[in-house]
């Protein structure tokens, strides 16, 4: 077994926590270092996963490469430090021991994410369109994407009512109306609903034909009912729900990753599951949507660091041609320290705003909020 060094643990369990979550294949370098039985770089490799919200896949490659994740200790800071405790509330009182049964929890929440999915596809077959990060794990070749909860775009506001009222009478969640908070008009209809199950927060968000950005309804990115239209049905044994096309789907990950400033493995992981599922992206329709979003830069981010794992993307990169000033401050806020990011995404966020209100019939509050500059915080991980 070769041990590295101690000041060498952390560069080494980043470097193959990220060629885990990307590359498949570079199971076998874990394998040759730890040789199934170095804890402090397996529980290394964990702890960055964790951060970077990829422990689901990174888990289950190490375990079938036959490393006994049982006998890892789960290092509890690391767990309490991510997002996972709020989806997963267990997680907080009675945190696994060990890296197996942290992979198990992981497993369970999206087992009954997608129970929530069959129980809608039964009910209301083919009507509802999932998306982002469960939407991905519907159609990728690789079935170990975490999700915290469900995303469903409805072209109708009597749609989303329908579910809506179901899920409650039906399925005990609980709900709340997500309303334009900053403008008289409510024509982006949308709910937040929840239940508490077994130690697990499972959450629905269900929307109209678009999606509020970070609760500023006055700019939602998808405000586009050719989402719905431009779906496709998910294939059996899957469940009675639509995907976001290819294009729509590269779309909408590269809004989020702007729009929440992560820049990391889960992101250029996604990219890369939605490329190798499509069986053509349509480079011309890819870059009108994403002009119409105002995301080519972020995506051609994306598309750059896809290629490291096979990805086939110059004919789309060929459609793309965002300004070099904007890629500059893409690379800053995903390369540069914390604090330098985050004083770039913030002159950069007031730059995409302002792209919207040169659009929008509602210039006055939209404006009003540009220039208080009253944006989310950046969360979790920034650097890949």
């Amino acid at each position: 077994m070769i041990t590295p060094r101690a000041d060498r643990i952390h560069e080494t369990a980043a470097r193959l926590a990220a060629e885990l979550a990307l590359r498949p294949e570079s199971v076998a370098t874990v394998t040759d270092l730890a040789g199934g039985d170095d804890v402090r770089l397996l529980g290394g490799i964990a702890a960055v996963s964790l951060r970077h919200r990829t422990a689901l896949p990174v888990l289950r490659r190490l375990a079938g490469a036959g490393i006994d994740l049982g006998v890892v200790p789960l290092d509890p800071a690391a767990l309490q430090a991510t997002a996972l405790p709020r989806a997963i509330p267990k997680l907080r009182s009675d945190p696994p021991e060990d890296l197996a049964a942290l992979a198990a929890v992981i497993a369970e929440h999206q087992n009954r994410l997608r129970r929530i999915l069959d129980a809608i596809g039964e009910k209301f077959p083919f009507q509802y369109l999932v998306g982002y990060g469960l939407g991905i794990d519907l159609v990728s070749r690789d079935t170990d994407r975490e999700s915290s909860d469900i995303d469903l775009f409805s072209p109708s506001r009597d749609a989303v009512e329908r579910l809506g009222e179901w899920l409650v009478a039906e399925l005990g969640f609980v709900a709340r109306p997500v309303v334009e908070r900053r403008s008289g008009r409510s024509d982006l209809p949308g709910r937040k609903l929840w239940v508490d199950e077994a130690g697990h927060h499972l959450g629905v968000d269900l929307y109209g034909p678009g999606r509020p950005s970070g609760g500023h309804s006055w700019l939602p990115p998808y405000r586009d009912p050719g989402l719905v239209t431009r779906a496709r049905p998910v294939a059996p044994p899957g469940p009675a729900v639509l995907v976001a096309s290819p294009e729509d789907a590269l779309a909408m990950l590269a809004e989020k990753t702007l729009r929440k400033g992560e820049f990391t493995h889960r992101r250029i992981r996604d990219a890369v599951a939605i490329l190798r599922s499509a069986d053509v992206v349509d480079g011309e329709r890819l870059a009108e949507i994403a002009s119409a979003q105002h995301v080519a830069a972020p995506l051609v981010w994306l598309l750059e660091q896809s290629v490291a794992s096979g990805a086939a993307v110059d004919h789309l990169l060929d459609h793309l041609a965002p300004p070099r000033w904007e890629r500059r401050m893409i690379a800053e806020m995903a390369e540069a320290p914390l604090r330098r990011a985050t004083r770039v995404r913030a002159i950069h966020r007031r730059i995409w705003v302002a792209r919207y209100v040169r659009d929008s019939p509602r210039h006055g509050s939209a404006l009003v909020e540009v220039l208080r500059g009253r944006f989310r915080k950046p969360q979790g991980p920034r650097s890949r």
